[in-house]
């Protein structure tokens, strides 16, 4: 049993006297100013930011950032997002929006949902 012990003690300090570093860094590119970010969804270069105050997008992979409410109820917490080939679908408080033009006009997606349900989770299924 002394003999484990001491392979395991001396594998230990050899992890602690030769730490590795991580091959992949964090890097800070921004985001939109002045509100918190509750999910995000990317396709391509293209990024979508939900906010307590809508939706920001990126067209640069996250180098700047443009409001993109167009068609979005005023104000509207943006919870969650899922992509589908062009289209993006927004869970708000308010239902679940659509865009294919990369956010510039959303139109409501919610057809059979009772009025003004909060969609908190969004999932594609099928090919």
């Amino acid at each position: 049993m002394n003999g484990r012990v001491g392979v395991l003690l001396a594998g230990v300090l050899v992890l602690f006297t030769f730490p590795q570093r991580a091959a992949a860094q964090w890097v800070n590119v921004g985001g939109p100013g002045g509100c918190s970010i509750n999910t995000l969804a990317a396709s391509g270069t293209n990024v979508f930011a939900g906010t307590d105050q809508g939706v920001f997008v990126s067209t640069d992979s996250g180098a700047s950032w443009k409001p993109a409410n167009s068609g979005l109820p005023e104000g509207a917490r943006v919870a969650c997002f899922s992509v589908s080939g062009q289209g993006v679908f927004a869970g708000t408080a308010q239902g679940v929006f659509v865009t294919d033009d990369l956010g510039a006009t959303w139109v409501a997606a919610g057809s059979g949902l009772p009025k003004d349900v909060g969609v908190q989770c969004l999932a594609e299924a099928g090919p």
